[in-house]
């Protein structure tokens, strides 16, 4: 979307870019935008509460259910800005996890910190190889010349995938809405989710997306839907210096403190 306006050769003003925008929360005179100014006023932030969580469905159902104050939705694409993309690694205390919380939780896939002391059937020795000076842990996989052998392929279970789940949290703001829907692309995901982001050619909370779900079939023999993505619009700049400011940088911290949830991993084996 360019700023220039060829019918007249004038320039547009930043706000008179956003005020076209398709984004309710980005036009300066929609009812969302004076809602989330007047509800985020006297140092008020972004809430992991304030996120509807959207689930990947379970048995590879191919439509999005998504939760509302009217009920779920239910939908064959989710449309909107990609205004979070983030890794996260998961290390729990045993394969059958329960309500047990992760031992470990990485938001880098470089390092982790400890979320749980109890290990259940973990290796200790493992694990205190892996502990850094300043407390935190080494997330890389022995593959990768680091000391996490439960990042390496074959430990999962039946010597299937990773002990460590990996997945990438991704915010989506709809047009309609104020707050962004927040979706967990599971392992299964990555081989679809993780090169289409680094391919795109605008930062990703430029990137206008679609996800849909396909069904596919583990090497365990358990059906699971996994993510297509595809790139379906671009912001303006203009519109995209709003978002990162409204939703990307307050989303890092926000996001970053969720502690997982087994239900959230698909029956994949990646």
């Amino acid at each position: 979307m360019s700023t220039d306006t060829k019918e007249t050769g004038t320039k547009e003003t930043g706000l008179s870019v956003l005020e076209q925008s398709k984004y309710l929360a980005l036009r300066p005179s929609s009812d969302i935008a004076e809602a989330l100014e007047a509800n985020l006023a006297n140092g008020e932030r972004i809430k992991e509460t304030d996120l509807t969580r959207v689930k990947i469905p379970g048995s590879g159902a191919t439509r999005w259910a998504i939760p509302g104050i009217k009920g779920d939705e239910t939908v064959d694409e989710i449309v909107g800005v990609l205004v979070h993309y983030s890794p996260r690694g998961v290390l729990w205390p045993s394969e059958d996890v329960g309500n047990a919380l992760p031992v470990l939780v990485s938001d880098d896939l470089r390092t982790a910190r400890r979320v749980n002391e109890g290990i259940g059937d973990l290796d200790s020795e493992i694990l205190d190889a892996m502990m850094l000076d300043d407390g935190r842990y080494d997330w890389r996989g022995s593959d990768e010349h680091g000391p996490n052998k439960y990042n390496d392929f074959g430990t999962g279970k039946q010597g299937i995938g990773k002990r460590c789940k990996e997945s990438r949290m991704l915010g989506i703001l709809r047009e309609g809405d104020a707050f962004p829907l927040l979706i967990i692309a599971a392992p299964g995901s990555l081989k679809t989710v993780v090169p289409f982001v680094k391919k795109l050619t605008v930062p990703h909370f430029r990137a206008v997306v679609s996800l849909k779900l396909e069904k596919q079939k583990s090497k365990g023999g358990q059906d699971y839907a996994r993510i297509t993505p595809t790139l379906v619009g671009e912001l303006s700049r203009e519109e995209g210096t709003r978002i990162k400011q409204l939703y990307t940088d307050p989303l890092r911290t926000v996001i970053a403190s969720i502690v997982p949830d087994q239900r959230e991993y698909d029956a994949d084996d990646e």
